[in-house]
């Protein structure tokens, strides 16, 4: 339908789709037939009118569409975007490098995922594999009309070399326990000093019905070392 017109006033098309009633074996071409309808308001007003009430009351249930394209920036350009989090200010680059990783190898800073993100990110879970992209290359995004750029998750290493999740927990989580897939490229970075939390084994992070205090979200949490990544997607955003 023509956007934001209403019943009544411009047109509306729709498409039926029906399969074939045979099927050459040389045939190359599609098994379904499809039809085109074009609705005008002088003649089809009561159509269209439907047409917007149907629209109207499913729209919000449609999947999200989000559109991906591969990026490589620099570790240097890396740098400097992280470097908006308190803790990412003076790292070298050195201390930052692109990897892919399985799960297995790593730990979490909280406890737990909130159920509702998680259904977000299966739309982005499609759209990876929709456009032949490894799970989760830096890419540029589009959806919703909005364009930016999308790091991978943030995972610190730590002196003892333990692998820990800062930053994009629901990516990981969805990937592992709703495709077949288990290793992710992840943005590693090395000497950012003491966590917010005592880090658990990725396999003992939960999924939430809610959103839960950072008080209990976190083991022996430390507000003053909490990594504020927000700053990071503000920055992104523009990008």
């Amino acid at each position: 339908m023509d956007a934001g017109i209403g019943a009544g006033r411009g047109t509306a098309l729709t498409v039926s789709k029906s399969p074939k009633s045979s099927i050459s074996v040389t045939d190359q071409s599609s098994m379904f037939d499809y039809s085109a309808l074009r609705h005008l308001p002088a003649n089809d007003a009561t159509q269209i009118d439907m047409l917007h009430q149907l629209f109207e009351s499913a729209w919000k249930s449609f999947p999200q569409g989000i559109i991906l394209n591969k990026t490589v920036p620099s570790i240097d350009e890396l740098r400097k975007i992280i470097g908006q989090v308190e803790q990412y200010e003076r790292l070298g680059v050195d201390d930052i490098k692109l990897k892919k990783l399985s799960v297995d190898s790593l730990y979490s800073c909280c406890r737990t995922v909130k159920a509702k993100k998680l259904d977000r990110v299966w739309g982005l879970l499609d759209a990876y594999q929709k456009f032949g992209i490894d799970f989760f290359e830096p890419c540029k995004v589009e959806t919703d009309g909005q364009k930016g750029t999308l790091l991978p998750p943030i995972i610190e290493q730590q002196t003892d070399g333990k692998l820990v999740i800062v930053d994009g927990m629901h990516r990981l989580f969805q990937m592992a326990t709703r495709t077949e897939k288990q290793q992710a490229v992840c943005l590693v970075v090395s000497g950012a000093g003491a966590l917010p939390s005592t880090p658990i084994h990725f396999s003992e992070v939960r999924m939430s019905p809610t959103k839960v205090p950072r008080s209990e979200n976190f083991a022996n949490y430390d507000h003053d070392l909490f990594r504020d990544i927000k700053a990071i997607d503000r920055s992104l955003k523009s990008r």
